[in-house]
């Protein structure tokens, strides 16, 4: 959802309707855009985020509103807020029709390259019916209810937006959900062409992943922005400045793939083989005291290993093991939070070998 090649990154609140006043929070540097289309707001996790990004990751956000009280937006006025990332905050529930042209310009610009995020009630809200947003989010443009007392507690699998989250993930956001109009659980006939990546107890929250090739999508079927903590915003961190896994880390012994190495190292087994795609892995790694061998492609091959990288992220140390070897990466991003060091902090009988 972002371009790293810029030094700093800016997202843009985009709110039409649902706003209690219009709040502008200066930008300070150039990066992304995120922008907010006919959403609730302001909230204070979006000052939070703004003031505070550093306690969440390493990428600067700023945050500012525009497009106040647009109606009838068009593809060019979301070309002019120069948006990398669309978010629909509650866009039905604070009863935003969309038109069938801000549809099809939603459709176009993510089309684009420019991913989107939804939260809550997207699709329909009482008499607003936006399902012809759904299938932008991968999912089929069927009737979509608002339920209410859902579970708060997010089961997830192992993936870059959980990152740095406890597990289970347990919001503080609004209690209701956007579920399929039955009513009943989000199960595979309603998850069209999604990933479900995290599930409450009773069916009723998810989060979905869309890869469209062109663009990402992620959909959260309930509203943890709305006064959540810093628990929701952290997920909303990684949510924003989510780019998609650019490698795959294989477990050669088992046969089976992950979408990243903590994945892999998770699952693994004593003495089992771990091969990383090229890429970027912005991960904090922990071998867990497992004799696992994790290695790039050809850890020899010093233009393999510059292109595969770990980057911890500004957050803690970006490799830690007390078993097991590791070989063939770059490392970047660590930190010492305290006598581990930023980078590699190797213990017990654990190998560090071949250009790390």
């Amino acid at each position: 959802m972002f371009n790293r090649t810029m030094g700093s990154y800016t997202v843009l609140w985009a709110i039409a309707g649902g706003c209690a006043g219009a709040v502008i929070w200066p930008a300070e540097a150039y990066g992304v855009t995120v922008a907010i289309v006919r959403g609730w707001g302001p909230l204070p996790v979006f000052e939070e985020l703004h003031s505070n990004w550093a306690t969440y990751g390493e990428i600067p956000v700023s945050i500012h509103m525009s497009l106040g009280g647009v109606d009838n937006f068009t593809y060019e006025d979301l070309v002019n807020t120069g948006a990398d990332v669309l978010w629909l905050s509650d866009s039905a529930g604070s009863d935003e029709q969309f038109t069938e042209g801000e549809i099809a310009a939603v459709a176009r610009y993510t089309s684009e390259g420019h991913s989107i995020l939804g939260t809550y009630l997207v699709f329909t809200h009482l008499d607003v019916d936006n399902s012809g947003l759904a299938p932008i989010f991968g999912l089929p443009e069927t009737a979509y209810a608002g339920v209410e007392d859902t579970d708060m507690v997010f089961e997830f699998a192992c993936h870059d937006l959980f990152r740095s989250l406890p597990d289970p993930y347990v919001t503080s956001g609004y209690h209701a959900a956007q579920v399929p109009e039955d009513l009943g659980a989000w199960d595979s006939d309603d998850l069209g062409s999604t990933t479900l990546l995290a599930q409450t107890p009773d069916g009723l929250g998810v989060v979905l992943l869309y890869d469209a090739g062109s663009y990402h999508a992620i959909y959260v079927s309930k509203m943890v922005e709305y006064y959540g903590s810093s628990v929701d915003a952290q997920f909303l961190y990684n949510a924003l400045t989510f780019s998609g896994p650019t490698g795959t880390a294989h477990n050669l012994t088992q046969g089976i793939d992950y979408p990243s190495i903590q994945c892999a190292l998770d699952a693994a087994e004593e003495g089992d083989e771990i091969v990383v795609d090229p890429g970027t892995y912005g991960e904090n790694i922990d071998f867990l005291g497992k004799h696992v061998t994790l290695r790039s492609v050809n850890p020899q091959d010093l233009d393999a290993v510059e292109l595969t990288i770990i980057d911890g992220g500004g957050l803690d140390t970006v490799v830690v093991l007390s078993a097991g070897e590791i070989s063939g990466f770059t490392i970047t991003g660590g930190v010492n939070t305290g006598t581990q060091g930023g980078g590699v902090h190797a213990t017990g009988t654990a190998v560090v070998s071949y250009n790390l």
